[in-house]
């Protein structure tokens, strides 16, 4: 039956304790199973908009370092050469991180690998 399968193939937890439930109950046919749960289409888009949800959250985070840390080195040492620009603009969120730390004990650009 159409219940015994989608009961325990890539279900959340709490539908397949749902439709574990509703196994209990008589049901008319497979339609009553189709009516109550998700479809793989709506399971496929919630997972696709967590994982977009979570890179939008990396990127925004990443975005506002980089932004934050470019005018600490900037007020600290005036305006960045090119070349600092293009390696700042080049950084992880690591590396992001560990020039922000640097830039208070920095004697210069050299100081900061920029």
């Amino acid at each position: 039956m159409i219940l015994n399968y989608l009961t325990y193939h890539r279900r959340a937890a709490e539908e397949g304790k749902r439709l574990r439930s509703v196994g209990k109950r008589k049901l008319r046919d497979d339609k009553d199973v189709l009516g109550i749960m998700k479809t793989e289409a709506e399971v496929l888009r919630e997972q696709g908009k967590k994982i977009g949800i979570e890179e939008g959250e990396r990127i925004g985070i990443e975005k506002g370092m980089r932004r934050l840390v470019g005018d600490l080195v900037s007020q600290r040492f005036g305006a960045l050469p090119e070349r600092a620009e293009r390696r700042l603009l080049s950084m992880d969120l690591a590396g992001l991180q560990a020039l922000g730390l640097a830039v208070s004990p920095a004697y210069s650009l050299d100081d900061l690998w920029l």
